[in-house]
């Protein structure tokens, strides 16, 4: 595996290095990063590839949510289609103020573990 991607912070904005140049994550940051993107794409937002992404619209925003088995389902085939990805799970609950939150767990093709916190 050499995946490799922009670094992102905490507000998903690029970030420098020390000496000013756009950071880069590689390997098992980088897959994680990846798998994390998937599950926030939209449907129709990738530009080259509009099936992409999880239908957040029809799932659940606008509407009173109670499915959030079919949500983590989604994740979770979204985490898997990501390269480096071997095993995926989305595990979710709805928060105060009808926020969905949780978290997802990846495996990755070499052994390695990671957590996705939303």
């Amino acid at each position: 595996m050499s995946a490799y991607t922009l670094f992102l912070d905490d507000s998903w904005d690029i970030t420098l290095t020390g000496d000013g140049k756009i950071k880069t994550a590689k390997e098992a940051y980088a897959v994680a990063q990846n798998a994390s993107n998937a599950v926030r794409l939209f449907t129709n937002d990738a530009y080259f590839d509009a099936q992409k992404g999880i239908p957040h619209f029809d799932i659940e925003l606008g509407h009173t949510f109670t499915a959030i088995p079919l949500l983590e389902t989604k994740m979770k085939k979204a985490m898997l289609a990501v390269e480096g990805v071997a095993e995926a799970v989305a595990v979710l609950e709805v928060q105060k103020d009808r926020i969905v939150g949780g978290n997802a767990y990846i495996t990755l093709q070499g052994g390695e573990n990671a957590k996705i916190t939303f």
